[in-house]
């Protein structure tokens, strides 16, 4: 889970919106990722739609990897209805070590040394695209809270991670003019079912000048809908067969067995040939 702040300076200039957008992404566990992109917006006012473009840099370190990626997008905002894409690139080191450790069961005694299993996780930062449509649900109540549905896509893949497809489906709502609540569950092969709930906060924004009707332009305010992090998948890859080092002299444990019921030799101190 997240928490994050955006920031979103904008010009209005008759029918066109030219804005900017940083946000800062704090994960609960820890780890920083952060955005700057800019984008513009333009009202057609014969189709009552607004069509847009953005584009973004993102580096990110919620897994503890150091990663970046470039992104852009487009968009169609229409009172009832809309739709989106994005398309995400990852640039320089995609992937990276996050962490180590000793795999349950697996220390044993070799010879004169302790032996284990290392297994080390990799996060790789992954590169692709998704896409999604939505509407305002019929009803009073909807129109009220301005409740929409969404139903969408995405593919996603990296350096050493085949690519792989999945399914978005998601809930808005605004209650009042400063909160927006969200649901979207999403699932692929490789993240399976990943249900998330979100609350935002808003401050400001563009106001509309057309009071006789709902229009398009008062869309202008929406925030680019688009990963607040880079998409990452980590995964342990084993190294057996690790000898345990004494870290005060850089060198590996030596360890002599002694069994006082062992007649038999050769005596070398070994697991299997123990001291008597």
């Amino acid at each position: 889970s997240i928490t994050h702040i955006g920031i979103m300076p904008y010009v209005n200039i008759d029918n066109s919106l030219i804005f900017g957008d940083t946000r800062l992404v704090r994960a609960n566990e820890g780890g920083l990722a952060w955005s700057f992109g800019s984008g513009m917006r333009y009202y057609i006012e014969d189709w009552d739609v607004v069509i847009g473009g953005n584009g973004y840099f993102d580096r990110d370190e919620l897994t503890g990897a150091h990663l970046k990626q470039w992104s852009t997008g487009a968009e169609l905002l229409a009172h009832r209805w809309e739709a989106r894409g994005n398309l995400y690139q990852t640039f320089g080191n995609t992937f990276d070590l996050v962490g180590q450790n000793v795999q349950a069961g697996s220390t044993a005694f070799v010879g004169n040394n302790i032996t284990y299993t290392r297994v080390d996780t990799f996060a790789e930062a992954l590169k692709g695209f998704d896409a999604e449509a939505g509407f305002l649900l019929p009803g009073e109540l909807a129109e009220t809270i301005d409740l929409r549905a969404f139903g969408g896509g995405y593919f996603y893949e990296g350096e050493n991670i085949d690519g792989f497809a999945g399914w978005s489906s998601r809930l808005q709502a605004d209650i009042g003019r400063w909160l927006e609540l969200g649901l979207k569950v999403t699932d692929d092969e490789r993240f399976h079912t990943t249900v998330s709930f979100s609350a935002a906060v808003y401050f400001g924004g563009f106001k509309s000048e057309e009071h006789t009707k709902r229009s398009a332009i008062q869309r202008f305010r929406d925030p680019v809908r688009r990963n607040m992090n880079i998409v990452a998948l980590e995964s342990n890859v084993a190294a057996p067969g690790q000898i345990a080092i004494n870290p005060d002299t850089n060198l590996p444990f030596t360890v002599a067995h002694v069994n006082s019921n062992d007649l038999i030799g050769p005596f070398n101190g070994t697991v299997n040939e123990p001291y008597r």
